[in-house]
């Protein structure tokens, strides 16, 4: 992403300014991967037990088990078991991080149909 130059064969000098569509699922992606964090930081503060079931993710201390905290992250979050621990703010939570990662899909699948997005 961003802007460069590229020097063409015949010695043409061709600019590159990514797309604004490309920034727009790069912002959706970031917030998703914010509000996971914010996920995890809630559990650990407000459901210690769901957030150790999960394996304890932190996301600024990546480590070998952060794979298997990312698949256990994504079965919280499509499954059911939250709404056992009966948290609104949580529910919400969890339905704001559905959303943004159908619409990172969404964006994602439009932008690939519809050469939206640059070909490299």
């Amino acid at each position: 992403m961003g802007s460069g130059l590229h020097v063409a064969a015949d010695g043409v000098i061709e600019a590159y300014i990514t797309p604004p569509y490309a920034w727009l699922i790069f912002v959706v992606i970031a917030i998703y991967l914010a509000t996971v964090g914010y996920l995890w930081s809630y559990l650990h503060r407000r459901h210690p037990a769901a957030w150790e079931r999960l394996g304890s993710p932190i996301m600024t201390q990546p480590s070998i088990t952060s794979a298997q905290s990312v698949v256990l992250t994504l079965g919280f979050i499509f499954g059911r078991k939250y709404q056992t621990l009966n948290d609104n703010q949580l529910t919400r939570t969890i339905w704001t991080i559905r959303a943004l990662l159908l619409l990172a899909v969404v964006l994602i699948a439009a932008g690939k149909v519809f050469n939206w997005l640059p070909q490299r």
